[in-house]
């Protein structure tokens, strides 16, 4: 699943998250989605949004998370933002 991370303070470059005992974790690259023009290239799980600022996309992989809300903190070059994820089932 795609999140878009609007943080409220500049970390820098967004490199990973910490989710502890949550089993919510950044999706492997392998497993993105991908585009026909973009297919030979290797996906990134953590971009930057060209046009705002502090905010990022983040794909991340719920298959090993319980439902509830969670506690994930996103660790940037240059500082750290939490938030709560609530995880739901379908």
């Amino acid at each position: 699943m795609q999140l878009t991370v609007a943080m409220s303070t500049d970390v820098g470059e967004v490199e990973r998250l910490e989710a502890q005992g949550s089993g919510i974790a950044v999706a492997s690259p392998r497993d993105l989605p991908r585009i026909e023009l973009a297919a030979g290239e290797t996906p990134a799980p953590i971009t930057m949004v060209a046009s705002e600022e502090n905010t990022w996309n983040v794909w991340v992989t719920t298959d090993a998370a319980e439902p509830g809300t969670h506690r994930v903190t996103f660790i940037g070059s240059e500082g750290r933002c939490s938030a709560d994820l609530t995880v739901r089932v379908r």
